[in-house]
């Protein structure tokens, strides 16, 4: 990941989609190594989905935020596309070279 995605210390956001898959998994694995590395904070996918009038308003105010999907589906993407935020930092498993089993 590029240095401008990920330095220490930002507000960035680290919204991920968690899905059945191994590489859902990972990418929940991966956020939370982030998040505890303070490269962001981990925020509710779920909350922007429900369309949660906080959550929903957080994710479009975001200064930056990193978005995890495992596969090529990307939920996550389309949740946040879904309720009008921009999405930046974007980063699919798959295309990075881990296979979904």
């Amino acid at each position: 990941m590029a240095d401008t995605c990920c330095a220490e210390g930002s507000n960035r956001m680290i919204i991920w989609c968690a899905g059945a898959s191994n590489v859902g998994q990972m990418t929940n694995q991966i956020a939370v190594e982030l998040s505890d590395e303070g490269y962001g904070q981990r925020f509710c996918l779920a909350g922007i989905a429900a369309h949660l009038a906080g959550f929903v308003r957080s994710v479009k105010d975001a200064e930056d935020m990193l978005v995890l999907d495992g596969y090529p589906i990307a939920c996550s993407r389309k949740i946040i596309k879904h309720v009008e935020a921009p999405v930046n930092n974007h980063f699919i498993l798959t295309e990075l070279g881990v296979e979904k089993k």
